[in-house]
């Protein structure tokens, strides 16, 4: 398993304590802007491929994958295994169950019936190994690629949250995509237990993940989902995660800071984990995953899952309206549009399926909808609560469940806000007492508030001096509108399935697991999913108009947006909040401004679909076939000769069959190459290159044609080096909109890269990865060659400058000691880079560096 330079352990994720700690604002980058990447795919084309393509399709797809292992079609009947005592708890809860009395002969038919039931599963999955199932190898126009799945959680977003104007990206995936209006997550509604049921397809109370922190009688363990030693471990994972699924049958895996994902598996982990760092920017995300699709197929993940957990943070910080959260929601937005221009940049918008979803919705909270819980129980007779914000209660030995419950209801009152649930009586549609694989993790008591209200105590509203906080939380009833989830989506899988962009009625999430392995053809293991798919159009949206308003709530609360996107598709009065806004334009408005400064530029369109000029490069590509098709037809066909002057004929049309075809080739290459500097003037991201020094032009001149080069010459790796350079690149110019381009700015960009690389390599060969670890060293030449030829000052000439710069400053000071203040003054920053030639942002951090080691 390999790690993300930046990554860090576990430290917090979603904590039920989140309100004790500062909100990470660290994750929001007041320099970001949208990243994009270099476009140098060829156009997909429209109507039928050429027939070139469908022979070679027809080839390339035979290729099998990994076979099943042999124990894969038993997982069902051992998916919540676990090792050392585990088995024996899970053998007394089992047994603990209440069974009537079978007589021998009904005994003897369910042996029979569950031996006929195995044999079937067996032979089905069999059949399927047995057969080989065969990936389909496609093309993006330069290079080939296997289907994929990206599949981003923005932790804590609401449907409602999506309007025109603050969130344009995700508004037009509502508006003219796939997916549905809302999902519902499973109860409870925190993110460690409804993250894992998105990639096992199980309730909480069926995979053991029963909430955010919780006890386990049986084993007298605590989880506690910020403390790896506590969570990590395997015993606590039940069912089989979709990277399990996926590897057991030849399907690669990376994860970018999933929940969950760090645990280590005894089999089937992925290929790559992200670890979770709370103050990551986005913009980084962007640029791992995406860069994820850049890799060579045969190191490619075929299924990505991201994370992401801005929204979840601001809302428990400010709650669910202001504008923090408001320039929140357009930090994100950024984010999936930078994701989308991505793909579709790559050309991959018929290969890829994008899906946005989240784990949960926020609910507002106000020190007028508290409950105090030592106000209705004696809190000294409970020696373990669980979750939050509900409250799970077990009491001491010496007390009994029965008589906390009965103090609990003796005190519920008509405007209690709150009820009371024995774990057996708790609402069927929870799908989380009553009788469950993880029973035993689950409290007897619980105190269930209110959608909005809160369960305290005295003492802590003394600590946080009367003003209970968090002001956002979530974790309640899963059926409520403040719950509700998201999901959107957009790809091959889905339009196949639905034909055009349109919408199914809402689901469940536990439907997740089955609709990823659906969009891969995977086999999913049995799971709490129902085993129709979900996209379908019997399941589709039609005329259907939720019955249910946002908030849907007794009490006032404020909205972060205005005519939300939702209301003006689904809501009660359709379309009476439009407010002349039309649903289905893709022009975005002006954004307000924002600590943020989103990139507006970003122009998401539908991908040129205009077939290639005659003569062109699938023109020569296809000559190309029937040349090569012709001539083994004619030359090894059934009328050929067998005599020695058919063969001395034979070898000498291979001979001018070799030379004409490399030479159509050659053509075809070239005609590409073209086609691509044609689709990159139409790019759907447009920006404006102003004062770019001839330096820089020239060092841009040579990607494109360094490019060509390792094009023709079939030189992979290279290419895949200046693909990601140019892109790196790209991004930085549209960060820098409007400012000098020029090679000290390149200095700095190519520097950074060339630190990344090095970072990956330690990280790489300390994981024992030295495949990943030799492509980035061939990268990290690649930008080496690239910073050697700017006409910059090295970083050893600088230091050299420098350090002649503060040792004249120290014999002026005499006794004086040199502040570094002292040394920036002494230099004028305006004309240091024409007489130094050197990079500002290099010159500062090494006098940093030197004043620290001299003065």
């Amino acid at each position: 398993m390999t790690s993300h330079a930046v990554d860090i352990p576990i430290t917090d994720l979603d904590d039920d304590n989140d309100y004790l700690r500062p909100a990470l604002m660290s994750d929001f980058d007041d320099d970001y802007s949208i990243p994009t990447r270099e476009f140098t795919n060829l156009p997909p084309q429209s109507g039928k491929t050429s027939s070139f393509f469908d022979k070679i399709r027809s080839i390339l797809t035979r290729k099998s994958v990994q076979a099943l292992p042999e124990y894969y079609e038993l997982q069902h009947t051992s998916q919540f295994a676990t090792s050392g005592s585990e088995s024996e708890h899970d053998s007394a809860v089992d047994h603990g169950q209440k069974v009537g009395k079978l007589r021998p002969d009904r005994i003897l038919m369910l042996i029979f019936a569950s031996f006929l039931f195995l044999i079937f599963v067996f032979a089905f999955v069999s059949k399927r190994n047995t057969e080989g199932y065969s990936k389909p190898i496609l093309w993006n126009g330069t290079t080939e690629y296997y289907p994929t799945t990206i599949m981003i959680s923005l932790d804590g977003f609401h449907p409602h949250y999506i309007n025109s104007e603050t969130t344009p990206h995700l508004h037009k995936m509502m508006a003219n995509g796939y997916g549905t209006p809302y999902m519902v997550p499973s109860f409870p509604s925190s993110t460690f237990p409804n993250h894992w049921t998105m990639v096992t397809g199980l309730y909480p109370a069926e995979h053991g993940i029963v909430g955010n922190t919780f006890w386990d009688a049986a084993n007298h363990r605590q989880f506690v989902n910020t403390k790896a030693k506590l969570s990590l471990p395997e015993y606590w994972w039940g069912g089989q995660p979709i990277w399990q699924t996926a590897s057991y049958q030849g399907v690669e895996l990376a994860v970018h800071m999933w929940p969950g994902s760090e645990v280590r598996f005894k089999n089937g982990n992925p290929m790559i984990v992200d670890q979770y760092n709370g103050s990551e920017v986005l913009s980084r995300k962007v640029d791992r995953m995406l860069g994820w699709l850049d890799l060579d197929i045969s190191k490619r993940p075929e299924l990505i899952l991201g994370y992401a957990p801005t929204i979840d943070t601001l809302g428990h910080k400010y709650g669910v309206s202001g504008e923090q959260l408001k320039e929140g929601l357009t930090y994100v937005d950024t984010f999936i549009g930078a994701m989308v221009a991505g793909i579709e940049l790559r050309n991959l918008t018929g290969i890829v399926n994008l899906i946005v979803v989240s784990d949960h919705g926020m609910a507002p909270t106000s020190n007028d909808r508290l409950v105090y819980l030592d106000d209705i129980v004696d809190t000294t007779k409970i020696e373990h609560t669980d979750g939050w914000p509900l409250y799970g209660l077990r009491p001491y030995l010496k007390y009994t469940v029965d008589e906390v419950y009965q103090e609990l209801q003796s005190n519920v009152k008509g405007d209690s806000h709150y009820k009371v649930y024995l774990r057996e009586e708790m609402p069927a549609e929870w799908n989380f007492g009553n009788v469950h694989r993880y029973e035993e993790r689950i409290a007897p008591v619980w105190v269930v508030p209110d959608v909005g209200y809160a369960i305290t105590n005295h003492s802590i509203m003394e600590s946080q001096g009367n003003n209970y906080h968090p002001s956002g939380i979530h974790g309640y009833n899963n059926t409520e509108v403040l719950m509700r989830a998201l999901f959107l989506a957009q790809g091959p899988y889905f339009k196949e399935k639905m034909g055009s962009p349109q919408m199914v009625k809402p689901f469940a999430n536990t439907e997740i697991y089955n609709v990823i392995c659906d969009t891969l053809n995977l086999v999913p293991l049995p799971n709490n999913g129902t085993t129709a798919r979900v996209f379908s159009h019997g399941n589709a949206l039609g005329d259907w108009q939720d019955d249910r308003a946002y908030p849907d709530v007794a009490f006032a609360m404020d909205s972060v947006v205005g005519n939300a996107t939702y209301d003006i598709l689904w809501g009660k009065a359709k379309g009476s909040k439009a407010d002349n806004t039309d649903t289905k334009t893709e022009k975005k408005p002006a954004m307000e401004s924002s600590s943020f400064e989103p990139d507006t530029t970003l122009s998401i369109s539908s991908p040129s679909t205009s077939s290639p000029a005659k003569g062109g490069f699938l023109e020569h590509l296809g000559e190309l076939w029937d040349d090569v098709e012709g001539f083994f037809g004619d030359v090894f066909g059934n009328n050929a000769k067998d005599d020695s002057d058919a063969t001395k004929d034979k070898t000498e049309k291979v001979s001018h069959v070799i030379e004409d075809s490399v030479d159509k080739f050659n053509d075809a290459i070239e005609d590409g190459v073209e086609a691509i500097g044609e689709a990159s003037k139409k790019n759907t991201v447009s920006f404006v290159r102003l004062q770019s020094t001839v330096a820089y032009e020239q060092l841009l001149a040579s990607f494109k044609s360094d490019l060509k080069k390792a094009m023709i010459a079939k030189d992979g790796p290279k290419k895949t080096a200046i693909r990601n350079v140019m892109a790196v690149v790209k991004n930085k110019e549209l960060e820098k909109m409007g400012k000098e381009n020029n090679e000290f700015a390149a200095f700095d960009i190519l520097s950074k890269i060339a630190q990344q690389r090095r970072d990956s390599i330690q990280q790489y060969s300390d994981a024992s990865r030295t495949d990943l670890a030799e492509a980035e060293e061939y990268e990290l030449t690649v930008v080496q060659e690239y910073l050697a030829s700017l006409p910059v000052m090295s970083k050893a000439e600088i230091s050299t400058k420098v350090t002649e710069l503060i040792n004249r400053l120290k014999e002026k000071a005499g006794e004086n000691k040199v502040q570094m203040k002292d040394v920036m003054q002494a230099v004028n920053w305006k004309t240091l880079p024409a007489e130094w030639k050197a990079s500002p942002v290099a010159v500062k951090a090494i006098m940093a560096q030197l004043h620290r080691e001299l003065c």
